[in-house]
């Protein structure tokens, strides 16, 4: 084989001629060679071409130069839910909390995720998921509340409602109320009744949603028989007898016994109003100073700011207070600028797990209802204590079933 040589080359530079250095410069700028330094000699190599997509390479290089993020098109994504490689066009992003909700519930009873990993899922900003889960989704809701229907879901049983927002609690670490949950399952199948309608074979979307018509000449119609005897005349009808009445206690002739019973309801009465004043900075049980000292804006006491929390004055909340606790307190919220009230005025339950205040959250501050039992007897009221009532409601009855 023929060993290819290199070409070079070589230009030799002559002290005594100074015109003839110009002639070879201007020379080698004309003809616009590039010129490669390799072992001491200039090596001529001929000039490349760049295709259209070496430019656009060039064109994404000089973008990541100036902006720093390199210009790369996801082309795939992975569902969270069912773990498979799709393309973009089938994957949806999910930010709405309603839907993440019942998408995870969809994946917990098909047992296609576990319970940490939905609590864990849900908590993300985004979740990614296929479009046909949709479907899926509203057809297992059906079969989670046990109903074939989207209006039959009002109807269900109450131990798969409350199964269900055992999850659902659980999952979103709040407390929803049932009502919401079932409104929003149901609009959840009217906006995704694609799935509903074709696991319940319903030949139309009105179908799915109401459920299947029927006809007025489908529905049985109910036969009497006459009976032309003599007891005929005494029978009457289920539908126009009267309710039984129901005896709690024994009524003898000329005296009759029952209970009434009577709450009274002492209304709030607010501690005396007075000026916020931090001179007494140090606690009367113990004299340890305070070192953020806040007032509380119902009982007017100071306290640590560890033992207060902060009262956002949103107008659901004043609202709510007004009707519950009366438009006097909810003015005094209202005239303070920044309101904090202490812990012991709530219960643990009104707290969320980051300790901060619910949104339904309403201070113990009602006294609790007084209630007198009184036992009637003839045309008098005698007053009954509760130990008495303990007494007859602890009291066994035997029953001698030999005689």
């Amino acid at each position: 084989m023929q060993q290819e040589r290199e070409v070079t080359i070589e230009y030799k530079t002559e002290n005594t001629n100074t015109t003839d250095k110009s002639k070879e410069q201007s020379n080698l700028t004309s003809l616009k060679r590039r010129l490669l330094l390799a072992n001491q000699r200039i090596v001529k190599t001929p000039r490349v071409k760049l295709s259209s997509s070496d430019s656009e390479y060039q064109n994404h290089l000089k973008i990541y130069a100036s902006s720093g993020k390199f210009p790369i098109r996801i082309s795939h994504r992975l569902c969270q839910i069912c773990q498979i490689i799709k393309p973009v066009d089938d994957i949806v992003m999910l930010t709405d909390e309603v839907e993440k909700l019942f998408i995870l519930l969809f994946a917990l009873f098909r047992k296609k995720v576990i319970v940490e990993a939905t609590v864990r899922l849900y908590r993300q900003p985004a979740l990614y998921t296929c479009y046909s889960h949709f479907g899926e989704t509203s057809s297992e809701i059906l079969k989670m509340f046990g109903v074939t229907t989207a209006v039959g879901i009002f109807r269900a049983r109450q131990r798969k409602v409350s199964q269900i927002v055992k999850f659902a609690n659980h999952m979103s670490g709040k407390l929803i109320e049932e009502g919401r949950i079932l409104n929003f399952a149901y609009l959840f199948m009217l906006q995704y009744p694609e799935a509903s309608v074709s696991s319940c074979k319903f030949r139309t979307f009105s179908e799915a949603v109401v459920g299947p018509m029927i006809k007025a000449e489908d529905i049985p119609i109910e036969r009497t028989i006459e009976c032309h005897t003599i007891e005929t005349e005494q029978i009457i009808p289920k539908c126009f007898r009267q309710p039984r009445k129901q005896r709690l206690e024994n009524e003898e002739e000329g005296y009759s016994s029952s209970m009434l019973r009577i709450i009274k309801q002492e209304p709030l009465n607010l501690p005396a109003t007075c000026t916020p004043s931090f001179q007494n900075e140090y606690d009367s049980s113990s004299s340890v100073l305070f070192q953020t000292p806040i007032q509380c804006c119902y009982c007017l006491e100071i306290r640590e700011k560890e033992n207060m929390v902060y009262i956002a004055k949103t107008r659901y909340r004043l609202n709510q207070w007004g009707e519950q606790l009366g438009e006097e307190f909810s003015d005094r919220v209202k005239s303070n600028v920044i309101n904090y009230m202490c812990r012991k005025h709530f219960s643990p339950i009104d707290f969320n797990p980051r300790g901060r205040l619910r949104r339904a959250a309403i201070p113990n501050v009602v006294p609790p209802p007084e209630i007198h039992m009184f036992k009637i007897e003839g045309d008098d009221f005698v007053k009954v204590k509760e130990e008495e009532l303990r007494d007859g409601a602890d009291e066994d009855v035997e029953i001698d079933i030999e005689n």
